[in-house]
């Protein structure tokens, strides 16, 4: 399904309410591409399979916040069943936040060390890297080499410590 089975989508909307992260915008009845189409006769469900196609184009919308777009691109990138990817998610905003403090990234680094030695499946935090830095350079409108340096280094110095 979108998103995991039901306990990815709860761990996203969890890892979404601690402080400073960006909340969901999708509502019930809408789907990653924006709300469910509805035919042109009423708000009758579509049943010409082109109509629906085409509603389904026109409510398209890209993602805008990282944790919405980090979402689509694991599923684009084929690491939508990688569960254990929420919980680092859940994490990098504080991760980012404490970049500064060293002391306080270890302690980061410390926990979701902790929340992910409880996943049988095998951590690939190589795999995090490729989809952060993908949904970055979707969201920054003028990334360039630097940002580039500058993410990779903090992710390489979280992965040392992890």
């Amino acid at each position: 399904g979108e998103g995991g089975e039901g306990g990815g989508e709860r761990q996203l909307a969890e890892a979404q309410e601690s402080p400073g992260a960006a909340k969901k915008s999708t509502k019930p009845g809408s789907s990653w591409f924006g709300s469910k189409s509805k035919g042109a006769s009423g708000g009758k469900d579509a049943t010409d399979s082109g109509e629906a196609s085409m509603n389904a184009f026109q409510n398209t919308s890209v993602p805008k916040n990282f944790n919405d777009m980090f979402m689509f691109n694991a599923a684009v990138m084929g690491f939508g069943a990688s569960t254990w990817m929420l919980e680092v998610l859940g994490s990098f905003d504080a991760i980012v936040s404490n970049a500064a403090n060293s002391y306080r990234l270890q302690e980061e680094c410390d926990v979701l060390s902790l929340r992910l030695a409880k996943y049988k499946e095998a951590v690939a935090l190589s795999q995090y890297k490729s989809v952060m830095l993908a949904s970055l350079r979707s969201l920054v409108k003028d990334w360039g080499s630097m940002h580039e340096v500058s993410w990779t280094w903090l992710w390489e110095n979280v992965e040392r410590i992890l």
